[in-house]
Order: C-alpha cells, then sequence, then structure tokens
C-alpha cells in the first residue's frame, strides 16, 4: 500500500555521516506529483541539526486553520545558515520569514525579519528585523535540562508597533515513552518582556505538556 504523501527519487547517492544526494526527487500527493527538483543534497553529520528536506509542510492548526509550508536552509560561508520560510494559512493568509544563524560554544546566534505566529498573545507579528539568542542547553541531571534566551528587535503587530526585549530561562524534561510510539514531555519557564515605545515590562509564567504519538510512518500527531 503506498502512502499518501511519498517522496521518490530515481537514486539516491549516500556517503556515511557525510552526506545524501537524491536525483530528480519529486513529492507526490497520491497520484499527484506537487513539486520536483533536478538534485537535492543533505548532510548526514550527527551534529548537523539544521538539514531539512525541502518539500511542504501540510496540517492543519486550531488556531491558524488548514496550511501548507515550505523552509528551505543554505548553509553559507563561515557556517552561518540563512534561512527562507513561507505557508499559507486558510485563517491568517501568507506569511513568511527570512533568517540568518549561526552556532558558537558560546550559544546560538540568529538575525530574524519577517511574520511569526506568537502563540503567548496568539497573533501574528512582524519583526524588523529582530536579534535572538539561545544558550547551549545544560543538563541538570534526572532527564531535566535548562537553557536562557534573549531577544531584541523591533515588533510589528495587532495592537502592538515597539522596540521589545524579551528573555526566557526555560526547564524542561526529555520525552518519557508512555505507551509504544507515544512520548510526553513538559517543561515551563519564566519570561521577561520590556516594550519600551509604551513604557511596559511585566514577568510572565509559561509553561507546556505535549503528548506525540506517531502512529504510522506517514501519520504524526501532538
Amino acid at each position: 500500500r503506498r502512502p499518501i504523501f511519498r517522496i521518490d527519487a530515481p537514486s539516491v547517492t549516500i556517503i556515511p555521516n557525510e552526506k545524501m544526494t537524491l536525483n530528480r526527487p519529486a513529492l507526490y500527493l497520491g497520484p499527484h506529483k506537487l513539486i520536483q527538483l533536478s538534485s537535492y543534497t543533505t548532510s548526514l553529520k550527527p551534529e548537523d541539526q539544521e538539514s531539512k528536506f525541502p518539500f511542504p509542510k501540510v496540517g492543519y492548526d486550531n488556531d491558524r486553520g488548514f496550511f501548507i509550508s515550505y523552509s528551505q536552509p543554505f548553509l553559507l560561508p563561515g557556517g552561518v545558515y540563512f534561512r527562507a520560510w513561507g505557508g499559507a494559512y486558510t485563517e491568517d493568509g501568507f506569511k513568511g520569514e527570512l533568517s540568518l544563524s549561526k552556532s558558537t560554544s558560546i550559544g546560538s546566534f540568529t538575525l530574524n525579519y519577517g511574520q511569526v505566529y506568537d502563540g503567548a498573545n496568539d497573533n501574528w507579528i512582524q519583526r524588523l528585523p529582530e536579534l535572538s539568542y539561545r544558550t547551549p542547553t545544560i543538563g541538570l541531571g534526572g532527564g531535566w535540562n535548562t537553557y536562557l534566551t534573549a531577544r531584541a528587535g523591533r515588533w510589528k503587530g495587532e495592537g502592538l508597533d515597539s522596540w521589545r526585549y524579551e528573555s526566557e530561562a526555560w526547564i524542561y524534561h526529555r520525552p518519557i515513552s508512555i505507551f509504544e510510539k507515544t512520548l510526553l514531555s513538559f517543561g515551563g519557564a519564566m519570561r521577561y518582556v520590556n516594550e519600551a515605545d509604551y513604557n511596559n515590562e511585566f514577568w510572565q509564567p509559561r509553561g507546556y505538556v505535549r503528548l506525540e504519538t506517531q502512529w504510522t510512518a506517514d501519520l504524526y500527531t501532538s
């Protein structure tokens, strides 16, 4: 039985722990071809976390409706990643964002320009632009980890047009196996926000509980 979504390529060249090249890969929805590339090479290095296959993501979000989105990273000289992202949502229309990121021994730095969904306030905001920083993850033992983030930039959105400074301290537990193919993860944070143009600053607790299930090779829910 063929899956609803599948990727076909006439030939694949793999250099273990180095890279994989697909020749003329294509994404199909049932019998219909959605997109085809002449070739695509992706990293297989274990430390490379930025490699993603450049095919659309299709799904449904209860806040934004049905969507199709596409994200493409490019590795630039000096270990800098450029990423272009775009998505079309039935509730919100088209959104897009560009970013540059660099990972170092002291943490990762990212410059973002474009639109992103702000789940804390349930709306889209425009970053014009924003510089963010994330520390390396620090293991606390017993499955617990922590990290810090900070960001500064100009945000524009529904009821908002201000220079904004924000930081968060997160602590979370690595996923726990509940049932076969089902994982439970959870975490919490304290968030500080300063909206300079409005002379507004506040602290906000945050948290999440996530249940993820890989039902089949083709169906995932969270």
